[in-house]
């Protein structure tokens, strides 16, 4: 992918330095994301476009509150541009590891979590939102947004009518989201999340997680909203990490109860991603997945 120049300049304009040896890792749908050397040949590296600045906003707030979560140092960002600059962390993703790895560190990924969970915010909603103190609605109003049939991105009903699948299965799953959403109490206290927990978001070296990544679509909400996504692209159905997922939790029937809503959220958009982006190997292990979740409902 060829950077556009207009960003590499203004990259050099926030730095007042020249860059050179840029290069371009896998990046999300959304973003350009790009590595690069300073004029004193100091490896950075650049996150721009839509939702830029939210990683360097919230790196921020959990580094002023001195928590140990591994992030990456915010060197410099730009609202009005959406670019932010960070320190390069060496190290591979975690889900590049043998399986048997991941699991000897599951616990400190559990326990990293956790603590992105103390930084507390006054809302809930998206981190932007509460940031900047925009009006946002309550949880169950957040939560119900992607499953309403006036999203931009989710058309349920053309999953529901696609041929290749049954589509009672996914209009009985947005039947019981739907219904438990309106079932569960309100949160009275909101937690930072980061909302897109998987082992491509965690840089390791030496058998410790150096650094969490992307930080784009980070909330405030319900700390179970984070660990369902994680079981559900992390843990997946390793037994192991599931008994540790478990003994973690602790969870109480009320807190199972809306740990299964959450996954079964995610896991509803996760499947409609993978069908609409044409990734049939993944779409069909998702629908695996939508078969067995149906059969507990």
């Amino acid at each position: 992918m060829e950077i556009p120049q207009q960003i590499l300049k203004k990259v050099e304009l926030l730095l007042n330095t020249s860059i050179h040896t840029i290069e371009t890792p896998k990046s999300g749908f959304d973003h350009i994301v790009f590595t690069f050397h300073t004029d004193k040949n100091v490896k950075l590296l650049a996150k721009a476009k839509y939702k830029a600045v939210i990683d360097a906003l919230a790196i921020n707030t959990i580094r002023e509150q001195k928590l140990s979560v591994p992030t990456p140092e915010v060197i410099a960002y730009s609202e009005a541009e959406q670019i932010s600059i960070f320190e390069f962390i060496e190290g591979e993703m975690l889900d590049r590891l043998p399986e048997h790895e991941i699991v000897l560190m599951f616990p400190k990924v559990m326990q990293m979590v956790a603590e992105i969970h103390k930084v507390k915010g006054s809302a809930s909603g998206n981190f932007s939102d509460v940031y900047y103190k925009k009006p946002t609605k309550s949880w169950k109003e957040f939560l119900k947004g992607k499953y309403s049939t006036d999203d931009e991105y989710y058309k349920w009903e053309k999953l529901i009518n696609n041929p290749q699948f049954d589509g009672s299965i996914v209009r009985e799953v947005l039947k019981y989201i739907h219904t438990q959403i309106d079932q569960m109490q309100e949160p009275t206290e909101f937690s930072l999340l980061h909302s897109d927990l998987h082992g491509g978001n965690m840089i390791v070296s030496n058998g410790k997680i150096r650094g969490l990544i992307d930080w784009s679509d980070a909330k405030y909400g319900d700390p179970l909203y984070d660990f369902s996504r994680l079981k559900l692209f992390l843990v997946g159905g390793n037994k192991e990490m599931l008994q540790i997922y478990g003994t973690f939790l602790k969870m109480s029937p009320q807190e199972q109860q809306r740990e299964k809503l959450y996954y079964a959220m995610h896991l509803l958009r996760f499947f409609y991603f993978t069908v609409e982006e044409k990734l049939n190997e993944w779409a069909e292990k998702n629908y695996l997945r939508l078969q067995h979740l149906h059969k507990t409902l």
